[in-house]
């Protein structure tokens, strides 16, 4: 849910020597908490608060309602400490959950004083509303008058020093009991005590000569409910993925690079942090990593990259550039010409593909600052298409190699690496693990050879992952092959090949193919073992189809965490 910022602001209008405001006790809720009805009598709680200025237990009432969950008492600062004095402006920040129905509405409460039971307070409970049902902030701005101030009925305005509340009453709940309902207040007593105090009585703060609040005209507080200065809107992090490749190119791309990457939006809306990671183009010939050019073939370099502004199928503006030799004006953070990301790290990976890291923040001297794409981001729902696109270019291709839309994803799933080991008994068959199984074959089987991660994926089961089972073979044993749940369901029905395995069980939780949700790992079969697989992607996928003959491509098997 979105977290926004809102300020309270109760600045009291009543003239010099006026009536004073008890701290002001204000509450956000669904709608359906009501603090008094006139015509009836009050509750104990606010009982406590119209003849004593007490909000402890009308908050415990609220809180206890389950109506809401934010509530809070406003105090003066100013002359005396407490009561908000005639002229003083007061304000207080609450964090509220903008698409919580229990932040919708307000609701204030305050006793008037000097009194023996006045007060102001909202009687519906729906008069107020601070969000819509959608949670977009609506707000509000409202005068309260001297006409509206109304009596509780629990307690005689007989105006008695003892009784009267600012005055010299020494303890809560002292006055007669009068066991009436809800009214509006008459007044206070013509030429009586309170009208009549100047001040200078021993048991009186101050004089109260303009406290008539039934006089024409006679305006109490203005409150407002605004958002706050600077409001930061929190929100849950926005989880997005994309996989790059040359089919979404609106013209045509590149079909032998491609690439995935992984963003993160922060909770403050301020920070779009990513990793990119790109095969089978060069991002040395132009300096992007060290040691020059990757490949001897010049139609391969990388030129420019971008963030775009477009849905899928559509060509749009650059919102965020990370390196542009076309346009290198765009920006020069880091030395590197056309980027606007000061935190942009490149990495050369072991197998060829690099690595590109980063933040996009508000900071940053982009096209276009974020601010004005969180809410599209926030919007968004899973598995859906983003506003939003990686676009790679190249000498070849300098409208764009490769293209990814974004995509709106859970919080990452794939969250557990798995180590590939090659069984060196039987050269080109591996097995995957994780965890303490990886430990196990390090340690008590020398026979397989580590080597490195593979890619990550779940150990527990999610929201759109497909469960991939191991099948170790029977013919030859250390030999495995992973398969869902379709592909067993007919390994099962046929028994010359359900013979020929042991199910050992789910392997790993992963994306199923086709999800776009990550890098899509090929399976290979091993012609010269048949029975056994490879899964690899990005550029090891292209070397094997390229150069290892011996290796059947069988097609996208899962996708996969790189």
């Amino acid at each position: 849910m979105a977290q926004t910022q809102v300020t309270v602001t109760i600045e009291s209008l009543a003239p010099e020597n006026g009536v004073f405001l008890t701290p002001f006790w204000v509450g956000f809720h669904n709608g359906n908490f009501d603090t008094y009805d006139r015509g009836t009598a009050i509750s104990p709680a606010f009982e406590r608060l119209v003849e004593d200025g007490n909000t402890a237990p009308l908050s415990q009432e609220f809180l206890d309602s389950g109506n809401g969950v934010v509530d809070g008492t406003i105090v003066g600062l100013d002359g005396i400490e407490g009561p908000i004095d005639p002229g003083e402006v007061v304000t207080q920040t609450f964090t509220l959950e903008s698409t919580d129905p229990t932040s919708r509405y307000f609701s204030y409460a305050s006793m008037i004083i000097p009194s023996n039971d006045a007060f102001i307070a909202n009687g519906d409970p729906l008069i107020r509303e601070i969000f819509d049902a959608d949670g977009n902030f609506l707000g509000a701005e409202f005068i309260i008058a001297g006409s509206q101030i109304l009596d509780g009925g629990s307690e005689v305005n007989d105006e008695l020093v003892e009784n009267t509340a600012f005055f010299a009453q020494a303890a809560p709940d002292t006055g007669v009991e009068e066991n009436g309902v809800v009214t509006v207040h008459p007044g206070f007593i013509p030429g009586g005590r309170i009208l009549s105090e100047d001040g200078s009585s021993d048991n009186a703060p101050t004089a109260f000569t303009g406290a008539d609040f039934t006089a024409e005209g006679y305006q109490i507080a203005r409150i407002t409910v605004s958002l706050a200065e600077e409001s930061i809107v929190i929100a849950d992090p926005v989880a997005i993925t994309s996989v790059l490749d040359g089919a979404q190119e609106v013209a045509e791309g590149d079909p032998d690079a491609i690439g995935n990457s992984i963003l993160t939006l922060n909770d403050a809306g301020d920070s779009l942090e990513y990793s990119l990671t790109i095969s089978g183009l060069d991002f040395g010939a132009n300096g992007l990593i060290e040691g020059g050019s990757q490949t001897e073939d010049t139609s391969d370099d990388v030129t420019r990259l971008h963030i775009h502004n477009a849905a899928r199928g559509a060509n749009g503006d650059v919102v965020f550039s990370i390196f542009d030799t076309v346009a290198p004006d765009l920006g020069n953070a880091l030395n590197i010409q056309g980027n606007q990301d000061e935190d942009l790290a490149v990495t050369l990976n072991g197998d060829g593909s690099v690595t590109l890291t980063g933040i996009w923040e508000e900071t940053d001297p982009a096209n276009t600052a974020l601010s004005e794409f969180v809410d599209d981001f926030r919007n968004g729902q899973i598995g859906e298409d983003l506003p939003f696109y990686w676009n790679v270019h190249t000498e070849e291709f300098p409208g764009g190699a490769i293209r990814g839309q974004l995509i709106v994803t859970e919080d990452e799933l794939l969250d557990t690496p798995f180590t590939r080991f090659q069984n060196s008994n039987v050269p080109g068959t591996y097995i995957y693990a994780a965890g303490a199984e990886a430990d196990n074959i390090r340690n008590n089987f020398p026979n397989f050879a580590e080597e490195g991660v593979a890619f990550s994926a779940a150990i527990a089961p999610g929201d759109d992952l497909i469960s991939l089972f191991r099948l170790e073979s029977n013919q030859l044993p250390g030999t495995f092959l992973y398969v869902g749940e379709e592909e067993l369901n007919s390994i099962n029905e046929n028994p010359d090949f359900s013979n020929a395995f042991t199910n050992q069980g789910v392997a790993f939780y992963i994306y199923g193919a086709g999800s776009n949700q990550e890098a899509p790992f090929t399976r290979f079969q091993n012609s010269n073992v048949p029975g056994t697989y490879i899964y690899a992607t990005g550029a090891e996928a292209n070397n094997i189809r390229n150069n290892l003959t011996s290796f059947i491509d069988e097609g996208i098997a899962f996708e996969g965490a790189i």
